[in-house]
């Protein structure tokens, strides 16, 4: 008689908790990004954007929408901030077209999101030898910018001499090119805060 009121009691936490997990968990977003970033070289020879792809994959089973997306890179002290400009395809050679503005991303639960987003800094960056620390933070379901953001993923990537000597090259100026560089390491999450 006890072991089998402790079989249902066992049984009954067991599917309680299924069921808050199947239905009723909040969304839990993280962010994959491939081996590489593209540094975006503009028709008039600026520098100013960088491409991610990004895989938003959300572990929670309730739907989550991703509202903002920013991207900073820190070398040596020095910060420069990269907002969320437009949605991206890649094309034939090393260029992209813009596919769509800025809009929210959709998550499911249970399933991923992928995207090709262009990130754009309002002042000029001064692409120079040596690692640099990229941090991609996020705010989904309604978190106020204010507020800390609830993904934050960090990443470096280090550029070489001859990377840099391509990337100022004076080259096709019909549109964009984008420049790959391959992500070094990456840190232990940030911090990433899904108590949306």
């Amino acid at each position: 008689m006890e072991v089998s009121l402790g079989v249902s009691a066992v049984a009954l936490l067991l599917s309680g908790w299924t069921f808050y997990k199947v239905h009723f968990e909040r969304p839990r977003i993280r962010v994959f990004f491939g081996d590489s970033i593209d540094i975006v070289k503009h028709s008039d020879g600026n520098i100013t954007s960088i491409q991610l792809a990004c895989t938003f994959c959300n572990l929670g089973s309730r739907t989550g929408i991703i509202d903002k997306l920013v991207v900073w890179v820190e070398k040596a002290g020095a910060r420069s901030l990269f907002n969320w400009q437009m949605f991206c395809a890649y094309d034939q050679g090393h260029r992209s077209v813009p596919v769509a503005k800025v809009h929210s991303i959709q998550a499911s639960g249970k399933a991923s999101a992928f995207q090709l987003i262009q990130f754009h800094s309002d002042l000029s960056v001064a692409w120079d030898v040596g690692a640099y620390t990229v941090i991609f933070e996020g705010w989904f379901n309604g978190r106020l910018c204010e507020q800390n953001p609830n993904i934050v993923e960090k990443f470096s990537v280090t550029l070489s001499q001859g990377f840099i000597a391509d990337l100022i090259r004076t080259g096709d100026n019909s549109g964009p090119m984008l420049r790959t560089v391959m992500i070094d390491g990456r840190t232990v999450r940030a911090g990433t805060q899904n108590d949306a």
